[in-house]
């Protein structure tokens, strides 16, 4: 799934679609240092981050997330694509790069967010 991240800032106009993993075991999404750099964006603060084995403190920075919502309204016949998501959240910045994603969606994003598992399909919604 793609998801649209954006440097939150006033003087920064840069936002891009990145490879995004859903994860519902994770309580904060998180974002590549490819992003952090391709956003301008930088570190501004640290957040302690519940492990299976150990708790860690990772660096965090605010970041604009958009995911693409499916609405299929009362006598439509095809549904439409719009995104929805949040102008400002905190998320960790990943240790490591993965070669199969960029952002990682956690339920702090989720939460406010309807996911449908359909065969082969993730379908969002609201």
């Amino acid at each position: 799934m793609t998801a649209w991240v954006s440097n939150p800032s006033p003087d920064a106009n840069i936002r891009r679609p990145y490879r995004a993993l859903l994860d519902t075991g994770a309580t904060i999404s998180a974002i590549s240092q490819k992003a952090l750099t391709e956003l301008e964006l930088s570190q501004d603060g640290w957040m302690p981050i519940d492990g299976v084995h150990l708790t860690e403190d990772l660096p965090t920075c605010s970041v604009g997330i958009h995911v693409p919502i499916t609405e299929l309204s009362q006598g439509q016949q095809q549904p439409t694509t719009t995104t929805r998501g949040f102008n400002r959240m905190k998320v960790t910045i990943m240790g490591h790069q993965s070669s199969r994603f960029d952002v990682l969606l956690g339920m702090d994003l989720l939460i406010d967010f309807h996911l449908t598992i359909y065969k082969d399909h993730f379908i969002i919604s609201n």
